[in-house]
């Protein structure tokens, strides 16, 4: 289905608002409490000038970010709310342009205790492994499918919808490895969420994609890899990573929040709702290992009553998995967004 994008955009409620202040230091708190939509936010000042070193930052479903700006840097003019114009697709600032006192400065490292999670060093060298595809089924519409490894870089399904018997299984206070791969030829971007977890991404990868949908499987073992950088903002600790299509997402957390299932999903809450979330169960430490089912899954329960959408796949076939550049031209001192359709 084609996810619903509302024409406004709200900030707390209130319709392209306006926000007075100061020129001095700010720290913002973002939610992006959208259904679907991504946002690219980026500062523009009185000429219209893009101001990228300031804010650049493209903002998913569910995500959340701390963000710093000084507007003492900029020289934004007062906006008179009755002169109309143009309206900011988000945010617009009007900064009093007195000189303030402010005695903040921004500290060279941000945490003392912040420890980045890698392998071979950081992260414990006994941890599990779990591997998730994001993909179109045949009819347009996006899937998320628990993969079985079956050989190397090799799989297969082993569960399609949510009602599959689970077939993730983690032990309390144990770290696992997340493998999420976007095996779909086009289509969007899906931010991956997984309940009461933080984890750090490992690595961005682009590949080449052997997976036949038809039987359930690849075809051959994934192969030629291409390392993607990491944004400085992907290296913290999240619970909410985008995946775009032809990309291997690999994060790790120690999964110590409680027991018993959790889900996992994509966070445009129109795909979730259609299918794309399963469970993984968490066993109690002193339970030891996990009891896992004996013999082969029963084959997993097929999609139902759902008709190919003819506008969902024009939607995937003229989408962007990364929003354009932002147009610049809107009135100054505004936070702008060109998020993707």
């Amino acid at each position: 289905m084609i996810p619903f994008s509302g024409p406004f955009t709200l900030v707390n409620g209130v319709i392209w608002p306006h926000l007075d202040g100061s020129a001095r230091w700010y720290r913002f708190r973002l939610l992006n409490a959208a259904n679907e939509r991504f946002f690219t936010l980026n500062l523009v000042d009185e000429n219209n000038v893009p101001r990228n070193d300031a804010v650049r930052l493209t903002v998913a479903p569910a995500e959340r970010f701390d963000m710093l700006i000084d507007f003492s840097r900029f020289k934004l003019r007062n906006a008179d709310p009755r002169l109309g114009g143009v309206e900011p697709d988000v945010l617009e600032f009007r900064v009093d342009s007195r000189a303030r006192h402010d005695s903040f400065e921004v500290p060279a490292k941000l945490s003392s205790s912040h420890v980045r999670i890698k392998h071979g060093s950081t992260l414990p060298e006994d941890h599990d492994h779990v591997w998730v595809a994001l993909l179109l089924n045949a009819s347009g519409h996006p899937e998320m499918w628990d993969l079985e490894q079956v050989g190397p870089k090799t799989f297969r399904m082993a569960g399609r919808i949510f009602d599959d018997t689970t077939g993730i299984f983690v032990n309390h206070g144990k770290w696992a490895v997340w493998n999420i791969v976007h095996v779909a030829n086009g289509g969007p971007a899906h931010p991956f969420h997984i309940h009461l977890t933080e984890f750090q991404a490992l690595f961005r990868r682009g590949f080449t994609t052997p997976f036949d949908p038809a039987a359930e499987r690849t075809a051959k073992p994934i192969d030629g890899f291409a390392d993607l950088p990491l944004e400085k903002n992907e290296q913290g600790w999240k619970d909410t990573i985008i995946v775009d299509p032809g990309q291997w997402v690999s994060v790790t957390g120690q999964f110590s929040g409680g027991t018993g299932e959790f889900m996992y999903h994509c966070h445009i809450l129109d795909h979730e709702d259609e299918g794309m979330d399963a469970a993984v169960r968490r066993a109690p430490a002193r339970g030891g290992e996990v009891p896992r089912p004996s013999g082969r899954r029963p084959p997993p329960r097929r999609l139902t009553g759902i008709r190919p959408n003819a506008a969902w796949g024009r939607w995937v076939a003229g989408s962007l998995s990364h929003c354009p550049p932002a147009r610049w031209g809107a009135p100054a001192g505004r936070l702008r967004s060109r998020s993707c359709p």
